[in-house]
């Protein structure tokens, strides 16, 4: 047990530094969503660009709340950044901060989707 939770330790500190990558795909796809929400308000099109967006900004979310868990789980303190660390600053965003919004709106984004046909 204890080599199992070394390794993933490991895993964990490697994976931290892209973590920056995901956040910026989900908010991109916050972005395309927002978006395709109001085209749909103004014509009804868009639909599938609406319910694409929720789904990957919910499997997004996921992944960050349970990256907040299993850090939680390890000992570890999960989180992003905000500061520049080159200046010995920090501003922490843990993970749980990312993820909750993004399975919010990627909710939101698919009941909307859900209420007009695909175009």
């Amino acid at each position: 047990m204890q080599q199992i939770t070394e390794q993933m330790t490991q895993i964990m500190a490697k994976m931290m530094p892209y973590m920056w990558y995901v956040a910026d795909v989900g908010l991109t796809f916050l972005a395309l969503g927002a978006l395709a929400w109001l085209i749909w308000l103004i014509n009804g099109r868009c639909t599938w660009l609406l319910r694409l967006s929720g789904r990957i900004l919910v499997v997004l979310g996921i992944f960050f709340v349970a990256s907040q868990i299993a850090g939680f789980l390890l000992g570890m303190n999960a989180f992003l950044n905000l500061a520049d660390p080159n200046k010995y600053e920090f501003a922490p965003l843990p993970f749980w901060m990312i993820g909750l919004p993004f399975i919010v709106t990627g909710v939101f984004m698919r009941i909307f989707g859900a209420f007009r046909p695909t175009h």
